[in-house]
């Protein structure tokens, strides 16, 4: 993993669905740098859709991984520390696995328009959970 700014220090955890990586600021002032993370070193698919969660914020971004890596600009607090980890889009109950759990939920909100049905359930973001979200989370079944 690398960071587009020197004054964050990354260090990466595990690999596959147990895979970390911490952030520190080491700066003072809020910076939103830009990370790369190699997929295939950490044990993850080259390509796809991912959540990367930030557990300290508790936030979410959707990244698409290309050409092997995973890229994203998260913002980082001035010298404050964050915890990422990355899951496979579609994962609704936060086991980092895509199962029939995450297929149900994701079923059981179809047609709705968001809100009331939750925008992380409408991955396409076109403000409706409908069949191509529903498929998203299927077709990754087992990830």
């Amino acid at each position: 993993a690398e960071s587009s700014d020197s004054s964050v220090y990354l260090e990466r955890y595990g690999a596959g669905v147990g895979l970390y990586l911490a952030a520190r600021n080491l700066s003072a002032s809020a910076v939103s740098p830009t990370l790369t993370l190699y997929s295939a070193g950490a044990g993850l698919p080259a390509s796809g859709a991912f959540s990367v969660r930030e557990l300290i914020a508790n936030t979410r971004q959707r990244v698409n991984a290309s050409g092997g890596n995973l890229t994203w600009t998260p913002t980082l607090s001035g010298a404050g520390v964050a915890l990422f980890r990355f899951c496979p889009l579609g994962d609704v109950d936060d086991t980092c696995a895509l199962d029939v759990v995450d297929v149900q939920t994701v079923a059981s909100f179809f047609g709705q328009t968001v809100p009331p049905a939750p925008l992380a359930y409408d991955f396409d973001q076109d403000g409706t959970v409908d069949l191509d979200d529903v498929m998203l989370v299927a077709t990754q079944w087992g990830w």
